[in-house]
């Protein structure tokens, strides 16, 4: 029997306790006896037959959002539309190098790096690739996907609209159903990924003669690959070869610092206008909170609620819960591993989506931009938004 096919030992990634799981049947899942934790799942064995072609559609669509235009703004007779890349072309008028750059990083390069990964993977061709080669495009795809975001900057896009439609006439172009399109594949995709398949092609994961179950990685001197989930004693994966540590000595103050940082961000983050409107010479600077208000006394309660959710009330709930877990690991109290774990997932998958605003102002100050008359200008909000 194939290596891959048997069972084998995972350590959980909240709580450390080692499991062993077998070879798990179609659409099931193994969770962590302890914590609840997702330890693996399954896949259709023909989840190749989705994946190449969502992979190939989704870099087909993505190159065909580029020559038309995404959106249409007319005011007064006057007429301004925009592609995909004109939002970092205007933050880079206006000074912001590092937003122009996110914004390309987020919603394009890595989202169409990724793909282009997939591609490659399906039709085997990685595997004729050196293996130092092999693994290093592998660690760099679910880098990458950590902090691909073309989800979220759709939703901002759609926010915008629903901002601008009070003020002018706007048209919807090809490329915005193109990235549409895009956005789709792309999250079907990576739903039909399989990171275990992915990693196994490039050595199966390894066998321990000795049962580890029922038990603590640290407490018998194992550890997690940070990359590839293996289980291993050495200091140095022997699958993918990255640095691997028991514990992080100071893991603890770095979280509890860069949180703290987080929250001093946070403040003029919302203190400072994150965009300046400009109407006739007449400057209207808005800051996050002003932005919800407008929206919401011009009865656009839906789209309020989410910019409030997502800017204001998911950054202070991302802290609370990074505070909480920070004091749980330091004084190791008696309480539920399964409650504290779903705050984590939760906090970990709901991380990204701070970043609608940044998308939103990206989109206005690109879009509303009709020489003297009225134009759309980022505000220091936005620097600290996007480092906070």
């Amino acid at each position: 029997m194939n290596e891959s096919c048997e069972s084998r030992h995972i350590a959980c990634h909240h709580c450390d306790f080692i499991s062993r799981v077998p070879e798990l049947e179609p659409d099931h899942v193994a969770l962590c006896p302890i914590c609840d934790g997702l330890l693996a799942e399954s896949q259709h064995k023909d989840q190749h037959e989705y994946v190449l072609p969502m992979a190939i559609s989704a870099l087909i669509l993505l190159a065909l959002s580029f020559p038309f235009n995404f959106i249409s703004f007319s005011r007064q007779g006057l007429v301004q539309s925009i592609k995909l890349l004109d939002a970092t072309e205007m933050m880079l008028q206006y000074g912001q190098p590092f937003l122009a750059a996110l914004i390309n990083l987020t919603i394009i390069l890595l989202p169409a790096s990724i793909m282009v990964f997939i591609l490659l993977q399906q039709l085997r061709i990685i595997a004729l690739l050196p293996s130092s080669a092999h693994i290093f495009f592998t660690k760099a795809l679910f880098r990458a996907k950590d902090w691909s975001m073309p989800e979220i900057f759709l939703a901002g896009v759609l926010v915008s609209l629903v901002k601008i439609v009070s003020l002018a006439e706007v048209s919807i172009g090809m490329s915005f159903w193109s990235y549409t399109g895009f956005v789709l594949c792309f999250i079907f995709t990576l739903i039909k990924l399989d990171k275990t398949a992915l990693w196994d092609d490039v050595s199966h994961h390894g066998k321990f003669t000795q049962s580890y179950t029922s038990m603590r990685a640290i407490d018998v001197d194992l550890a997690v690959c940070s990359q590839c989930d293996i289980l291993t004693h050495q200091d140095q994966c022997p699958r993918c070869n990255s640095r691997v540590v028991v514990r992080d000595p100071l893991n603890l103050q770095k979280t509890i610092a860069l949180t703290i940082t987080a929250a001093l961000l946070y403040i003029p983050a919302n203190l400072y206008p994150i965009m300046t409107t400009v109407f006739l010479s007449n400057s209207e600077p808005s800051t996050i909170i002003g932005g919800v208000v407008l929206l919401w006394h011009h009865g656009s309660y839906p789209v309020a609620l989410v910019i409030f959710v997502a800017s204001v009330m998911l950054p202070i709930a991302k802290l609370s819960v990074l505070v909480l877990l920070s004091w749980v690991v330091k004084k190791r109290p008696d309480f539920s591993r399964r409650s504290f774990t779903v705050a984590y997932e939760i906090t970990e998958f709901l991380g990204k989506w701070s970043m609608v605003d940044v998308f939103v102002v990206a989109i206005l100050v690109a879009l509303i931009h009709l020489g003297g008359i009225m134009e759309v200008i980022p505000g220091p909000g936005a620097f600290f938004s996007q480092r906070w």
